[in-house]
């Protein structure tokens, strides 16, 4: 059903990788490559489940990427890695009805949920896959924004020169990433609970795809400039994510959302011992979160990154 009026798209020209197109949504296109081989049905479904609590946890850091990319009425915008389409909805606000928003991100369940947010809203519209190779339009866009969508590429640097093909001569990208795992506890403790629970975590090497690749912002705005980027800049920003709800909460999302389960899985343990590591790895969250509990609730202290560049 799905597949209903699914049309076939080959394109070699594109690195020489094979992509399916489907058109099975209205507004809606896809492509797919063939040596992305994750499930995303069952990724994406914890994302989606908290889709609430981590739009309410990002607001403020939301607001601040809005504020700097400074869009304006009319403008035809794309918003990398843009999830469910909280970002969109924001951005679809600040161009108004005479603008025109994109979300692109690489996980179908995530862009059919922002279809479904924006079915009232004409003037949004999604793509699916992964935008290091993606075949965008040639100068469509006016402004590119991206809220922590750009530090999974496998090749940054084919990404950012993939991407800046698709921005008009003289738009700007403004995208916001993590300053690094030890200046935010909202990675840094469930890390170090999960360590406690399993003991060998695998550490994560500098500049490899996830939430802290792009802590060095050197080597980032150096990567922009190489593909071609003018005025490259970063901004250091400190701030609080806001989760909502009790510390429980707030840990059996952080869990739901991370790798914890992943690895649990990958020790080979039976579903006893399973149920009593992730028991004990959320219990380990929500006593760390503890002391973030303030007269406005949860406020977790976070740094994060603003990146600008003009094509």
């Amino acid at each position: 059903e799905t597949l209903q009026a699914a049309t076939v798209c080959l394109d070699v020209s594109i690195s020489d990788r094979l992509f399916l197109c489907l058109r099975n949504v209205p507004r809606l296109e896809t492509f797919i490559s063939r040596d992305v081989k994750v499930n995303w049905e069952e990724k994406s479904k914890a994302w989606v489940d908290a889709e609430d609590a981590i739009e309410a946890s990002h607001i403020l850091i939301a607001r601040e990427l809005l504020t700097r990319a400074d869009l304006a009425a009319g403008q035809n915008v794309l918003d990398i890695g843009c999830g469910s389409g909280g970002s969109v909805l924001k951005a679809l606000d600040a161009v108004g009805s005479g603008g025109m928003v994109t979300g692109a991100d690489i996980a179908p369940p995530l862009v059919a949920r922002g279809v479904a947010r924006t079915t009232d809203r004409p003037n949004a519209a999604f793509l699916t896959g992964d935008a290091q190779f993606f075949p965008f339009e040639a100068a469509k866009y006016d402004a590119i924004i991206s809220l922590f969508g750009m530090m999974f590429f496998a090749d940054p640097a084919e990404a950012f020169a993939n991407i800046r093909k698709a921005l008009r001569p003289g738009g700007r990208i403004t995208f916001v990433a993590w300053a690094g795992g030890k200046h935010n506890p909202w990675f840094a403790l469930p890390r170090k609970a999960v360590e406690a629970v399993l003991s060998d975590m695998p550490s994560a090497k500098p500049g490899a795809p996830g939430p802290m690749a792009f802590a060095d912002d050197e080597w980032v705005t150096g990567l922009l400039g190489e593909a071609g980027w003018k005025d490259a800049s970063v901004d250091v920003f400190d701030s609080h994510l806001t989760p909502p709800g009790r510390t429980t909460e707030t840990a059996e999302m952080l869990y739901s959302v991370g790798p914890s389960s992943d690895l649990i899985r990958a020790k080979g343990v039976d579903q006893t011992e399973a149920a009593e590591m992730a028991a004990a790895i959320k219990a380990k969250i929500t006593e760390s979160f503890e002391q973030f509990i303030g007269n406005e609730g949860l406020q977790v202290p976070c740094k994060v990154q603003f990146f600008t560049a003009t094509a």
